[in-house]
């Protein structure tokens, strides 16, 4: 068991973005990153995920599909 969340920077940071774009391409590279590592466990085999932990809404989006 062990908590399913995307990881996340130890230390507190500042992210500044210029525009709208910045902002969905961050989010994008996020959603992929989550979906790739759910697609890994898939393809070996991973039937049951049992979540000891957060989660984010992205995680659950992705396995449960």
């Amino acid at each position: 068991m062990c908590p399913f969340d995307s990881p996340s920077a130890e230390a507190k940071a500042t992210v500044v973005m210029n525009d709208d774009n910045e902002l969905m391409d961050f989010a994008k590279g996020e959603e992929q990153e989550m979906e790739n590592f759910v697609k890994e466990l898939k393809n070996k085999g991973v039937k049951c995920v049992i979540i000891n932990g957060p989660y984010s809404d992205l995680a659950l989006h992705y396995l449960n599909n």
